[in-house]
């Protein structure tokens, strides 16, 4: 059995609000903390992930904006794991359906977050959370 206590993490953090940016500045126990739109982020700047966890805008479906920007981060074998808008499970709009063809590649899990989840800072959006983790390539073939 794995005990995470024991493994050495190294955590980056992106926040584009400059007050929540400097509060995660201060604590100083990040590797880094990028005051950036994350869509402008790239990982030539960051490098690759073994894990992303994030809770993106949800509006406008920018969940799912954030999340496809999140997988070019992610090594092959990395997890990812994200809160979005539980409209991301069943809208059918060409955007929500190459999202979920794209997750479904991978073997994606989806958790139904309790109602009212976001309810505390004024979002009454059902969430879910998204469990994904990126599968090797085959050679030739680039699944983005």
């Amino acid at each position: 059995v794995n005990d995470w206590r024991n493994v050495r993490h190294e955590v980056h953090c992106v926040e584009v609000d400059p007050g929540r940016f400097s509060a995660l500045q201060d604590e100083r126990r990040y590797a880094a903390v990028y005051h950036v739109d994350f869509l402008a982020l790239t990982p030539r700047t960051t490098g690759l992930f073994d894990r992303v966890v994030m809770n993106p805008p949800f509006d406008d479906q920018l969940d799912i904006d954030h999340v496809s920007h999140a997988w070019s981060f992610l090594r092959p074998g990395g997890q990812l794991v994200a809160v979005m808008s539980a409209g991301t499970e069943w809208r059918e709009n060409r955007k929500a359906r190459a999202f979920r063809a794209l997750m479904a590649r991978h073997g994606a899990r989806w958790f139904d977050n309790p109602p009212g989840s976001f309810a505390a800072v004024g979002t009454n959006v059902n969430t879910v959370t998204l469990v994904v983790t990126k599968r090797e390539e085959a050679k030739g073939h680039a699944d983005q």
